[in-house]
C-alpha cells in the first residue's frame, strides 16, 4: 500500500522512481518464472487469520504471507487494490494490464470488490469485502480519470 498509495495520492518523487520500478520488476519476473499473476499488499481475508501482509521479501522469506505471529503461505493471493492502482500508475504496461484484466470482475455488483483471487486455484476468490480494497480502486479510477495524483501541488 505505501508506495501505490504515494503514488496515487502525492505522486512519486525522482529519486523514488528507480525503487518503485524495481518493485514492479521483481513482481513481472516471479510471474515470468512461475505464471503465477503476482501484485502483492496487506490484505483482508475471508478466513483466519483474517489480515495478512504479502511481500516480495518478510521475516528472512521471499513471496511470504505473513501477520506479526506466523506465515501463512497457503493464503498468497493476487490483491485486487494492488492490481487496480499499478494498473492505474502503469497504464501503459503489459503485465498491470494483464493484473487489471484478472480482477476486473471480482464483485459483487451491490457491495464492491473483493480483496483478491488466492494463487492457490483450489482456494478460489478472497471474499473479503472492505473498505481498504475499495478506497483504493476508487482512488487507482481517479487517478485513471484525471491522470495525476489526488493531492495537487
Amino acid at each position: 500500500d505505501p508506495f501505490l498509495l504515494w503514488g496515487l495520492e502525492m505522486g512519486w518523487e525522482k529519486e523514488t522512481i528507480p525503487t518503485i520500478d524495481q518493485l514492479l520488476t521483481v513482481q513481472k519476473n516471479r510471474y515470468k518464472r512461475t505464471k503465477i499473476l503476482t501484485a502483492v499488499n496487506e490484505d483482508s481475508l475471508d478466513r483466519a487469520p483474517y489480515f495478512l501482509y504479502y511481500s516480495i521479501y518478510a521475516d528472512g522469506k521471499t513471496w511470504t504471507a505473513i501477520n506479526h505471529r506466523k506465515a501463512y503461505p497457503q493464503y498468497r493471493s493476487l490483491s485486487t487494490k494492488a492490481a487496480f492502482a499499478w494498473n492505474a500508475l502503469k497504464p501503459n504496461d503489459s503485465y498491470t494490464q494483464q493484473l487489471q484484466e484478472k480482477v476486473q470482475n471480482l464483485a459483487d455488483v451491490n457491495k464492491g470488490y473483493f480483496a483478491g483471487r488466492f494463487e492457490n486455484p483450489s482456494l478460489g476468490i478472497n471474499k473479503s469485502l472492505n473498505i481498504n480494497t475499495n478506497a483504493v480502486i476508487l482512488e487507482s479510477l481517479l487517478y485513471k480519470i484525471r491522470q495525476t495524483p489526488l493531492v495537487r501541488s
